[in-house]
């Protein structure tokens, strides 16, 4: 077996949060071989928590690959209320003290509010961005013009690194995986939560089930106040057979 072990489909009760502030500049990396980087355009990211630029990290990210499922925002469409994106990128992290030139490009500002739920095998990150773009050619990070606020809100799903790496190496060795399970059930959950954040307006609860026909003598009480324990539900259970009762709990 390649993943964690299975456990209920649920969110953490307490998921993490960080405020942070990050800086995007364009670097080519063959003025640094040091870094021993493909020798092209990366972008790259000055992030530091919120108020204090002492604890500022350094990453180098290289997009090797993306797909617009649907872009909601592009003049002269109509759709879905948010956009989709399936992307690869490696990200490198770079020595401490590494300060943009003053020939490099500083792209946007950005402040991010996010929370941070973790599953099995990716992560869910829910983040509100307030971005400064910068108007005209900047460089050095100096004095520039920054453009006002624009507010957006985003989720992303990232794979862990780890797990991944696992499965391809066990797929290269003709041993076992579950590469295709982890990353198909991957891209459902990124499809499924994009339909969710598209609603124009919040799902409705489904309403209160009544007793089944056959009625309550074939599931014991235990079963079903074991069920609601599990799963922290009240109201909501099972609409089919006795042993998703007990399957689950």
């Amino acid at each position: 077996e390649q993943l964690p072990e299975r456990r209920a489909k649920k969110l953490p009760e307490k998921p993490s949060f960080a405020h942070t502030v990050d800086t995007m500049f364009e670097v080519d990396m063959a003025e640094r071989p040091d870094f021993k980087l493909p020798p092209r355009m990366h972008a790259v990211r000055i992030s530091c928590p919120e108020g204090d630029a002492r604890r500022a990290i350094v990453m180098a990210k290289d997009k090797l690959e993306q797909i617009d499922l649907f872009r909601g925002r592009c003049p002269g469409e109509h759709g879905p209320g948010v956009d989709l994106r399936a992307g690869l990128a490696v990200e490198t992290t770079l020595p401490e003290g590494f300060t943009p030139a003053k020939h490099h490009k500083m792209v946007y500002r950005r402040e991010k509010m996010r929370k941070s739920y973790q599953f099995r095998a990716w992560r869910v990150d829910a983040t509100t961005v307030v971005s400064k773009f910068i108007k005209g050619d900047a460089a050095g990070g100096g004095n520039v013009k920054l453009g006002p606020d624009v507010t957006s809100h985003e989720v992303e799903i990232e794979l862990d690194a780890g797990i991944l790496k696992r499965n391809l190496e066990a797929k290269r060795a003709g041993g076992r995986h579950r590469l295709w399970e982890l990353l198909s059930d991957f891209l459902f959950t990124a499809r499924e939560i994009a339909a969710v954040a598209g609603e124009p307006a919040p799902l409705r609860l489904p309403p209160p089930l009544a007793a089944p026909p056959m009625g309550d003598t074939w599931l014991d009480e235990a079963t079903r106040e074991a069920f609601k324990s599990r799963f922290e539900t009240d109201g909501v259970e099972p609409v089919i057979g006795h042993y998703m009762y007990r399957l689950a709990a």
